[in-house]
């Protein structure tokens, strides 16, 4: 689909660079959040897809809500139900930031020996199936459009670089969605990191979201 360019699968990008193949890389090193942690307790990426819990009934929410952030074991976890009860253009809006970072993403087995997948639990608690796919693809087009990003990376956990997911909170407030994150990323084993934070404002129209502004604090590499 045009304006998408899927990366090296998880085996080339866990190569990296000859033998450093064969040590598997820490995440990201986990933040210290700015982004306030709400009272709930945490619920953590290990259940089925949030999707399933989309027939509940949902009360209509305005305001600010953490939907994700890392436990102090840098364990990735999000507010399922929260996530649940998303309307289609705030999953978009969150989605915004899945195709570039990652939430702890492992190889997932196929029915066959050709076809691999990456599971990232943020992406998959979401309802958009395995990162960089078609379901993920196109629902991101179809409410972005010429804004969906450009480029979708497949970076397994164990990958040589790597950038990764640390915080997002999303808040609603009328036809206006503000999603601010965290992110981090690193080089290596002991090898070069770092940190930024940036908020994204969308405005909600009929049938898609539109990107308005765009303010990023601190450093992201180009990878």
């Amino acid at each position: 689909m045009r304006g998408w360019a899927l990366f090296a699968s998880s085996m080339a990008l866990a190569a990296g660079c000859g033998s450093r193949a064969t040590s598997a890389v820490a995440p990201p090193p986990a933040l210290s959040s700015s982004i306030p942690p709400d009272a709930s307790p945490p619920v953590l990426a290990q259940a089925d897809d949030a999707s399933a819990a989309q027939a509940r009934t949902c009360v209509p929410r305005q305001g600010s809500i953490r939907l994700y952030w890392l436990e102090n074991n840098a364990t990735v976890a999000f507010d399922r139900e929260a996530l649940a009860c998303l309307s289609d253009a705030e999953r978009a809006a969150v989605a915004y930031v899945t195709p570039t970072l990652g939430s702890q993403c492992i190889p997932a087995p196929s029915d066959d020996d050709v076809t691999s997948h990456l599971d990232c639990p943020f992406t998959t608690a979401l309802g958009l199936g395995y990162q960089c796919e078609k379901k993920h693809r196109e629902f991101l087009q179809h409410w972005l459009g010429d804004d969906a990003p450009t480029h979708c990376r497949l970076w397994p956990e164990t990958a040589y670089t790597q950038e990764m997911l640390v915080a997002l909170r999303l808040t609603t407030l009328g036809d206006r969605l503000t999603v601010d994150y965290e992110g981090s990323g690193t080089v290596g084993p002991g090898g070069k990191t770092w940190s930024w934070s940036e908020t994204l404002v969308f405005d909600v129209l009929a049938d898609r979201i539109k990107l308005e502004s765009r303010k990023m604090k601190g450093t992201r590499m180009r990878i």
